[in-house]
C-alpha cells in the first residue's frame, strides 16, 4: 500500500464512512415515514428509522472511540469543555426527541428532530475540527470565522435551507429546474 492511500484505509476513516452512511439510511426512513401514504408502508418505514437510529449511536460510539488513535487531536477536543460539548448535548437531545416521535408515531416532528440531529452532527463535526473546539481563542478559529469564504458558505447554506420546502416544491428550486428539463 503507498503512503497516499494508508491513512485512508484506517479504522478511523472507516467509522467515519459508515456513520455518515448510517445517518443517511435513518433520514431516509424518518423522511419516509412522512412520505408513505399507506399504513403498513409507514410502518415499516417507522421500524426502520427506529433500527437504523440505534445504530446511528451505536456507529457515534464506535467512530468517537476509534478517534482516539485514528484521530488523537479531534479526540482530545471532543473531550474538552467548549463549544464543542454544546452542540453535543443539543444532538443528543434532538435524537431522543427523534426516536421518542418515532415511538409515538409523531412522523412530522420525527423529521424536524432527526433533520436537527444531523445538521448539529456535521456542526460538532467541524467544531471538532478546530484548535479552539469552536472558541475565537486560537488564531485559526478566529481567522476562519472571520473569512470572507465562511460567510459565503453560510449564506449559500442559509438561502438553500430556506429553499429546501420553499413554495410547496418537493425539491429546491435549482433542483426543480434540474428535474423538469
Amino acid at each position: 500500500m503507498n503512503g497516499f492511500l494508508a491513512p485512508w484505509l484506517g479504522v478511523f476513516p472507516l467509522m467515519v464512512g459508515l456513520f455518515a452512511l448510517s445517518l443517511f439510511v435513518f433520514l431516509a426512513a424518518v423522511y419516509l415515514t412522512v412520505e408513505a401514504r399507506e399504513l403498513a408502508l409507514q410502518e415499516d418505514f417507522r421500524r426502520r428509522a427506529l433500527v437504523s437510529g440505534a445504530i446511528v449511536a451505536v456507529m457515534a460510539l464506535g467512530t468517537f472511540l476509534a478517534a482516539r488513535t485514528g484521530a488523537s487531536d479531534i479526540y482530545a477536543r471532543l473531550l474538552r469543555p467548549s463549544l464543542v460539548w454544546i452542540v453535543q448535548g443539543a444532538t443528543a437531545s434532538y435524537a431522543i426527541a427523534a426516536f421518542v416521535a418515532l415511538l409515538a408515531r409523531k412522523y412530522k416532528v420525527a423529521r424536524i428532530a432527526a433533520m436537527l440531529q444531523v445538521g448539529l452532527i456535521l456542526w460538532g463535526w467541524g467544531l471538532s475540527q478546530f484548535p479552539g473546539g469552536g472558541g475565537t481563542s486560537s488564531s485559526m478559529g478566529t481567522d476562519w470565522c472571520n473569512s470572507r469564504w465562511t460567510s459565503r458558505v453560510v449564506s449559500v447554506d442559509l438561502v438553500s435551507d430556506a429553499t429546501l420546502q420553499g413554495q410547496g416544491s418537493r425539491y429546491p428550486i435549482p433542483l426543480r429546474r434540474l428535474f423538469r428539463g
